[in-house]
């Protein structure tokens, strides 16, 4: 056996004492290292490959697409974090009325852009735009 761990460790059971309060009560012991190396063919890439050609079913290896970004002026500490989101509200406000009016708050902008549904949003909006430059040219072109 190796020794990356305690070769053994304390199983505990939360259950109430006679005064009605929680406390822990080891039930056992775990052998470390089995329990490590039981998940082992969920997360051997070898596993995960051939479970996937046999099957069929690649989402497993799919999983989430890398993120590139520019993130040269992304904040470098949690006081820059908290600076940046203090400005937030006031970078809403500096919207167009269009996209501002898209959202109940500022809230529900925060919340939208949290699962997404704001890109929507600013696409019908550039759409909209297009179609109304689209539209100018014409009656340019028409006089």
């Amino acid at each position: 056996m190796h020794n990356y761990c305690k070769e053994t460790a304390s199983v505990y059971q939360r259950k109430k004492d006679k005064n009605g309060a929680y406390v822990l009560e080891q039930v056992g012991e775990t052998n470390v290292y089995e329990a490590i190396q039981s998940h082992r063919d969920e997360v051997d890439m070898y596993q995960i490959l051939q479970r996937a050609k046999v099957t069929g079913d690649y989402s497993q290896i799919k999983g989430n697409a890398g993120v590139y970004a520019d993130i040269a002026d992304y904040p470098r500490s949690f006081n820059e974090a908290q600076k940046l989101v203090s400005k937030m509200p006031q970078k809403f406000a500096e919207l167009p009325d269009e996209i501002r009016g898209a959202f109940d708050s500022y809230t529900d902008f925060i919340s939208s852009v949290a699962n997404g549904s704001v890109q929507s949003k600013i696409i019908d909006y550039n759409n909209k735009l297009e179609q109304q430059a689209i539209a100018e040219q014409k009656e340019v072109k028409a006089e």
